[in-house]
């Protein structure tokens, strides 16, 4: 991946760890207010980054794979093992300590909402153990559209173009919590996968000059809309504006990155490779640590500022670890037994 796009990666992950942390500590069991909610209450938008960022970096990863269709297993292959198996983990993790410690995490009670869990599908209406992972669904639903690009490009652009009308005819950010199959499919939240396609073809065309223009263009877009959003309220056209705003700003970094030396930050680099497990985990972690912090009598005897700063450092350096020893390792292993089987199938046919 590129560099700036994977230090801004860890800046949208770190964005919505701000948020999700400074509403932990308004629980009416803590009885603070939101520390620093001026500064982290749009932080969940984030996750629209996000949902443009892997359009384009699906397309990128993805674009030699286009009309091949014997490509498909290996793009099935690369995209599962991205996604499902931390996300089993740590969903596995918090279903273990819901049970052990008699939590207040609903558990699923009929197969068909183990299977939607597992499987990251909707097939009900149920919540996953992992809140965050309510994302994931969608990211699941662009990956099978895009595999029919992989199958037959003329099948894809038109199962594409028919989904983005149908989103387009809805036109509804399908609230939290409204959890189904076709809400999911048609949520609006999916036209940023789109921007992110677009954002891919744009920036490949544009000079460092023109990628400094979609870049500012991008910034001043994204100040405008929060400013209309703090007269107007909030409204799904002044989402899918931010939507619009990332996608400039992600065309612009590109553009400007091709040609010009893009200056790096060490930490933003190791959290961008850690944002998804960061993504993951964040909230669980951060509400051991403040029940840890109540249950000793921390959160008096400490400004709960400084614990929140101290949480936040907590959460990522967890991330880090957890990213270093258990996400790297594992999907390396998975990649070498699939190459491995790959490799010995192939042995098997020519024998």
């Amino acid at each position: 991946m590129l560099k700036s796009l994977q230090m801004a990666r860890g800046i949208a992950a770190l964005a919505v760890t701000l948020f999700h942390t400074s509403g932990m500590f308004a629980d009416p069991r803590y009885g603070f207010e939101r520390p620093f909610w001026w500064l982290t209450e749009r932080g969940d938008l984030g996750v629209d980054f996000f949902f443009v960022l892997s359009g384009f970096i699906i397309m990128l990863a993805h674009r030699a794979d286009v009309g091949r269709p014997r490509e498909v297993g290996n793009y099935a292959f690369k995209r599962a093992v991205r996604i499902y198996p931390m996300y089993w983990l740590f969903t596995l993790l918090i279903v273990v300590g819901a049970v052990a410690t008699s939590g207040v995490t609903a558990l699923p009670t009929r197969i068909e909402d183990a299977a939607s869990i597992a499987a990251l599908v909707h097939f009900t209406g149920v919540s996953t153990p992992l809140g965050t992972a309510w994302t994931l669904f969608h990211e699941i639903v662009f990956y099978a559209f895009f595999a029919l690009l992989i199958v037959d490009r003329r099948l894809g652009i038109a199962a594409l173009a028919l989904w983005l009308g149908a989103i387009a005819i809805n036109f509804r950010y399908t609230p939290f919590g409204e959890w189904s199959f076709v809400g999911t499919l048609l949520s609006a939240h999916n036209i940023s996968f789109f921007l992110g396609i677009g954002a891919f073809f744009l920036s490949r065309r544009l000079s460092a000059e023109q990628g400094w223009a979609f870049l500012l263009g991008g910034i001043t877009m994204l100040a405008i809309v929060f400013l209309n959003e703090h007269l107007l309220g909030r409204s799904d056209i002044l989402q899918l504006c931010f939507a619009i705003a990332f996608a400039l700003m992600i065309t612009g970094v590109v553009a400007v990155e091709r040609t010009a030396r893009i200056r790096e930050s060490a930490l933003l680099l190791a959290i961008g490779n850690a944002s998804y497990t960061l993504y993951l985990c964040h909230e669980n972690v951060g509400a051991t640590l403040l029940k840890i912090a109540a249950h000793t009598g921390l959160t008096g005897m400490i400004d709960h500022r400084l614990l929140y700063g101290g949480f936040v450092i907590g959460i990522v350096v967890f991330s880090l670890i957890a990213y270093r020893y258990v996400e790297a390792p594992l999907l390396r292993w998975l990649r070498e037994r699939y190459l491995a089987g790959k490799a010995a199938w192939r042995r098997t046919r020519t024998a």
